[in-house]
């Protein structure tokens, strides 16, 4: 089977991350939304995912063990494409329970 061989630059430090491979390019796009929009915020992909691109380097066959690289990186999408959008619906609803709990607070400490 061929998979394709991917890597993340890094606008910053105008480096590539090590390859990783996926099966194509719309699982590649999956894989580096998810580690742009990681759990824990704390990461420089999850603070800065406009500092990331992410390439396509070339094919690796698994039946003979042989890696293709195209002639330069291919360009794939950019880390300020993939970061999740908060629906306006949740906005909202984290609008109101805010609210509800600053009439709560202020019953407790009118102050």
């Amino acid at each position: 089977m061929i998979t394709c061989l991917y890597s993340m630059f890094d606008t910053q430090t105008e480096l590539y991350t090590p390859p990783f491979y996926q099966h194509n390019d719309q699982s590649a796009v999956r894989a580096f939304t998810d580690a742009l929009n990681h759990p824990d915020k704390d990461t420089v992909m999850s603070k800065n995912p406009e500092h990331f691109r992410l390439y396509r380097l070339g094919t690796w066959d698994d039946s003979n063990g042989i890696h293709e690289l195209e002639d330069s990186p291919t360009f794939v999408i950019g880390g300020d494409q993939c970061t999740k959008i908060i629906p306006a619906t949740a906005v909202e609803t984290l609008h109101e329970r805010i609210d509800l709990l600053a009439r709560r607070l202020s019953e407790i400490d009118p102050a």
